[in-house]
C-alpha cells in the first residue's frame, strides 16, 4: 500500500513535466510501470518506476541517468533509489548503480533490443536488506511513431541479512507497450 502511494505521488509531481516515455508491461501476476521524462539538461534523464506482484510485493524506484547515443545504439548510466515492500519482510530500501544499452537491430528505431542491470551492495542497502539486483531484457517493435510493443524478461530480487533469505519480487516474461511523447 505504501509503495502504491509513493508511486502515485511521484507520478503526480513528474506529470508536470512532459513525458519522454511511459512503459506499461504485464505478466501473469505482475504489473510494471516506468516513466522517463524529457532531458532536463543535455542527455540527463529522471525516471520513476514500480513493479507490483500480487503475491510477492512491491518495488518502487526513482533514478537519474545520463545517456549517450552512437550510431545504432544508446547507453545509459546512473543511480536509482529503491523502496521494497513485501509481505514476507518489513519494508527496506537500497541505492543501486547501473545502466543499460539499447541496440537498433535494423539500423533504424523500428526493431530494438535492450538490457539493463542495477545492483545495490550491502553498504547501500538498508532496513534489513543485504543487497538488491534488478535485471531486465526487452525486444521492442515500433508500430507507430509514438508507440512501441515489447516482450521482455525481468528479475528483481533482494537478499535479507537476518534471515539469509533471498526474496524474488518478480522473475519472468512480460508483454508491454511504450507510449512515446
Amino acid at each position: 500500500m505504501k509503495a502504491r502511494f509513493l508511486l502515485l505521488s511521484a507520478l503526480a509531481v513528474a506529470g508536470v513535466a512532459h513525458a519522454d516515455r511511459l512503459d506499461i508491461n504485464l505478466a501473469d501476476h505482475a504489473l510494471g510501470v516506468e516513466y522517463d521524462n524529457t532531458r532536463l539538461l543535455r542527455d540527463l534523464h529522471l525516471n520513476l518506476g514500480t513493479v507490483h506482484h500480487e503475491d510477492e510485493g512491491d518495488v518502487v524506484w526513482g533514478g537519474i541517468q545520463v545517456e549517450q547515443k552512437q550510431a545504432n545504439f544508446r547507453t545509459t548510466l546512473g543511480a536509482r533509489a529503491y523502496y521494497i515492500d513485501t509481505e514476507h519482510h518489513d519494508w527496506s530500501d537500497a541505492l543501486a548503480l547501473g545502466g543499460g544499452v539499447v541496440v537498433n537491430l535494423l539500423g533504424d528505431e523500428r526493431l530494438t533490443a535492450g538490457a539493463e542491470i542495477w545492483y545495490a551492495p550491502p553498504i547501500t542497502s538498508g532496513r534489513g536488506a543485504d543487497n538488491l539486483s534488478h535485471f531486465a531484457a526487452t525486444v521492442g517493435y515500433k508500430v507507430m511513431d509514438n508507440a512501441r510493443v515489447s516482450a521482455g524478461w525481468r528479475e528483481i530480487r533482494t537478499e535479507y541479512k537476518n534471515s539469509n533469505h533471498v526474496h524474488t519480487v518478480d522473475r519472468g516474461f512480460n508483454l508491454g507497450i511504450s507510449l512515446l511523447f
